[in-house]
C-alpha cells in the first residue's frame, strides 16, 4: 500500500510538520505517509507530466504490481 511504499523510501524523514505534528509523530501515521505520497507523484506528474509519473510508479511498485 501507499504507506509501506512510502515509509520504505523514507518520506517520512523529509515530510515539513509543526511542533504538534511532530510530538504526535506524524510522520509514522499511515494516513500521512500515503497522502505525502500521492502528493510527491501528482508533483512529478504536474512537473514532468504522464511519462515521468508513470515511470515514478512503475519503480515505486514494482513489487507491488509485477511488469512484464
Amino acid at each position: 500500500n501507499l504507506a509501506r511504499i512510502s515509509q520504505a523510501i523514507g518520506i517520512g524523514y523529509v515530510l515539513k510538520l509543526g511542533i504538534g505534528e511532530k510530538q504526535q509523530r506524524a510522520y509514522d501515521q499511515p494516513y500521512v505517509l500515503a497522502e505525502s505520497l500521492e502528493a510527491v507523484i501528482g508533483g512529478i506528474y504536474f512537473d514532468g507530466g504522464f511519462s515521468a509519473a508513470r515511470e515514478t510508479i512503475r519503480r515505486l511498485f514494482k513489487d507491488v504490481f509485477p511488469i512484464e
